[in-house]
């Protein structure tokens, strides 16, 4: 862009926006409803028309852009305003710098965020797979961490707040294809998923009985240093269990969480498999659901442990002898586990065949999953077992 005889280049017109006072604060919508207000100067406007004769910027040009599982249409002018209101925050020569390393970049580095319902840190923690558990205002997504922070003191929607998140940094391939091609598609990214959740499932064994690990959804964010029109991908919404009230998580409890991690992410894929099952029915019993609901998770969770191997025979009472077997260390002990669960699964019977809870031996449920939540974590350290060998060696 010539004015006169001076060649005004990108930074020179980002700084004369920043030192006329913009950009202005404005929300997505006031934006689509009322425009950019840099494009009411003439250097905005000017900026504008530099990037479009720019030919490495024709990326932007109605081309999809594409964040974790999905892809938004652009405009030079979504990049521009990109431009100005990253230079306002750390200057016009860094702003350029970053875009211009994204346009020469095959891959990018981007985020996978759990969002967690309710659940209170002292601090944040990163695990032996890569996770990290940290307070929304950590989040490298200022737009994403504001609206969270916003919404946790300020909605009066009956949502649980979003007092922490699992975090997880991924690489994807920097891909931009027309907005009228059909054909392209958004490139598979190996999002890390099952890392956040194993993060999460193991935090959430190390709780007291009674005390899940709810995640509300997940979705892939790109840092603020990214030129992304729509930095938040859509979110993959969970099923959601409203959480009890419970304590912050500390760090002794983190690091056992972790020692767990660590041990589960060395078993077999198939022994992990199944665990992830009983393990997420446990978390469901700690929810704030009804009563009846939490003893059916339960029940589930007690049959995933101990007959994994298929028997249907005599469920009762395999699984309440393959417990006392697994578990107790003595005879006396065996009888009192064998007692408790048969009487706790008696009780989880009334809730899977009538819908109700019986008016006796309720209290006994959060022993049994703590029974539950014991042998998981033996079988975390120590693997698989085979039930008809243990049934055997007591003979």
């Amino acid at each position: 862009m010539v004015v006169g005889k001076k060649h005004l280049t990108i930074k020179d017109i980002l700084d004369e926006i920043i030192e006329a006072g913009e950009p202005k604060q404005m929300s997505g919508l006031e934006k689509a409803m009322h425009g950019f207000s840099w494009l009411n100067l003439e250097a905005g406007r000017n900026l504008l028309a530099l990037l479009e004769k720019s030919p490495e910027y024709d990326i932007f040009n109605q081309q999809l852009q594409s964040l974790g599982k999905t892809a938004w249409s652009t405009e030079v002018k979504d990049l521009a305003d990109w431009l100005v209101e990253r230079a306002s925050r750390v200057g016009s020569d860094q702003a350029i710098n970053e875009l211009n390393t994204y346009i020469e970049s095959p891959k990018v580095n981007v985020f996978e965020v759990m969002l967690l319902a309710s659940v209170y840190i002292d601090d944040e923690y990163q695990f032996c797979n890569g996770v990290k558990i940290i307070k929304p205002h950590q989040i490298p997504n200022e737009y994403l961490a504001t609206n969270i922070v916003h919404n946790t003191y300020n909605s009066v929607l009956p949502f649980p707040q979003v007092q922490s998140v699992l975090i997880a940094r991924y690489s994807q391939e920097v891909k931009h294809w027309s907005n009228t091609d059909s054909s392209g598609k958004t490139p598979l990214a190996d999002i890390p998923i099952n890392e956040l959740e194993e993060a999460r499932l193991c935090l959430a064994l190390v709780r007291s009985i009674g005390r899940g690990i709810h995640s509300i959804g997940h979705g892939t964010i790109a840092p603020d240093n990214l030129p992304f029109k729509q930095s938040v991908s859509g979110w993959s919404v969970s099923s959601l269990k409203q959480p009890r009230l419970s304590p912050s998580i500390n760090i002794i409890k983190m690091q056992a969480a972790d020692h767990l991690l660590e041990k589960l992410r060395k078993l077999p894929l198939s022994l992990k498999n199944k665990l992830m099952i009983p393990i997420e029915k446990l978390n469901h019993y700690g929810s704030g659901d009804k009563g009846v609901d939490t003893a059916i998770d339960l029940r589930i969770c007690l049959e995933s442990i101990f007959l994994s191997d298929g028997n249907k025979v005599q469920l009762r009472y395999t699984l309440s002898l393959r417990a006392a077997l697994f578990l107790g260390d003595t005879l006396e002990k065996k009888k009192e586990i064998k007692k408790l669960i048969r009487d706790a699964y008696d009780v989880t019977s009334s809730a899977v065949h009538t819908g109700k809870l019986p008016t006796n031996n309720t209290d006994l449920l959060p022993k049994a999953a703590e029974i539950a939540r014991q042998s998981i974590i033996k079988l975390i350290n120590n693997g698989a077992v085979d039930w008809t060998e243990i049934e055997l060696q007591a003979i």
